[in-house]
Order: C-alpha cells, then sequence, then structure tokens
C-alpha cells in the first residue's frame, strides 16, 4: 500500500461496476477506486426490525437493529474510531427512543507499507518478468492483522503476494480460482525469492 493515496495506477477493468448499480456515490472530492482503496469507510452489514415472516402485519415495531464496521487507514486507532462513532450516533438519537451499542470484541489497526520499500520491487519486477507487462500499482481494504502487529512490535513489513482477482469472487458462494493463476503464481513466487536473493546477497 502506497504512503501516497493518489499514487495508486489504474486500470480500465477496474473501474467495471458489478454490482448492477447504475452508478456510484460517496465521499465527495475522491474517485470510485480511491473510494475503494484509500478511503475510510463507515459499512452497514446488516439491519433488522420488525415482523420478517410470511403476510402482513400492521405492526409498528419497537426495535431496530444494525450491524456496522469500519474500514480503518493509516493513523486511524480502533478504539477511538468506535468512541467517535458511539459519540455521534449519540448525539443524533431521535426523541423517545433509546440507543444501545454494543461494541465488537476487537479491532485491528491499519497496517501500510512504504512505496518505496525494497521488496516491493521486487515484486514488481518479479510480476513484470512472468507476465511480460509492468504491475498496476493500488492500496486494497482488507483485513490481515497479524501484517500490523508484525509490523509495529517486530519492525517487520509484509509484501502480500497473491493472485486471485475480483472477478474470481474471493471469499463468495461462488469463490473459484483459475487454473493457470496457480502456474503464474508459482512462476512469480520463483522469481521473487530468488530477486530478494539477490538483494540480501
Amino acid at each position: 500500500m502506497p504512503d501516497n493515496p493518489r499514487a495508486a495506477s489504474t486500470s480500465r477493468s477496474a473501474t467495471v461496476i458489478r454490482s448492477g448499480s447504475p452508478a456510484t456515490f460517496g465521499e465527495p472530492g475522491y474517485s470510485t477506486l480511491e473510494r475503494q482503496w484509500t478511503r475510510p469507510t463507515l459499512d452497514v452489514n446488516g439491519m433488522w426490525g420488525g415482523y420478517q415472516g410470511p403476510g402482513q402485519k400492521t405492526v409498528i415495531p419497537t426495535e431496530a437493529h444494525a450491524k456496522i464496521t469500519c474500514r480503518l487507514v493509516a493513523d486511524q486507532d480502533p478504539d477511538e474510531i468506535v468512541r467517535l462513532v458511539t459519540h455521534h450516533l449519540e448525539s443524533n438519537v431521535p426523541a423517545g427512543t433509546r440507543l444501545r451499542i454494543t461494541a465488537g470484541d476487537h479491532g485491528a489497526r491499519p497496517y501500510r507499507i512504504a512505496a518505496d520499500h525494497f521488496a516491493l520491487a521486487a515484486a514488481d519486477r518479479a510480476l513484470h518478468e512472468t507476465y511480460g507487462v509492468r504491475p498496476v500499482v493500488v492500496r486494497m481494504g482488507g483485513t490481515v492483522p497479524i501484517a500490523e502487529l508484525f509490523q509495529r512490535h517486530m519492525g517487520l513489513d509484509t509484501v502480500f503476494f497473491s493472485f486471485s482477482t475480483a472477478d474470481e469472487d474471493f471469499h463468495a458462494p461462488n469463490e473459484f480460482f483459475r487454473v493457470h493463476r496457480l502456474h503464474e503464481g508459482l512462476d512469480a513466487w520463483a522469481r521473487l525469492w530468488t530477486i530478494l536473493g539477490e538483494v540480501n546477497s
């Protein structure tokens, strides 16, 4: 993840809207890709309340629920974000209603690697040699908390070097993996270790 959030290149295929939505919407001043790659989020993962069974019941529900998560970016602290979100929600409770917030039992600090890190340069070279074209550099939101722990406690940086693409729907019910990516990945990994060996020799 480069330090400069606007340093990421874009590719034509990455801008295709696959959700079926007729348009995108989000934080002003940033492109859809920038919002996906570099900006913090507050996501409503689920909402429920009232009667959910068959037919109709003209009863106003007494409770409504929502489950939310936040994607953090550099210099954000999970506990501080929980405090800020809680304060915002509690400051906007309509008269005559009560709000109860149950914070999750864990959070993860964001991880970022310097754009000029030697291991990123090695990964760039390995991918270039495998595919014959320069890789597109992006930032990606994900949840791998141990990377930040390695960095903070041990001074070690992590390079994520994987070969699944977005249209393969990783973590989805219809997830799949193209066989040729397995062979490309093996080739690129061998090249990466060789290049890293040259760097440290």
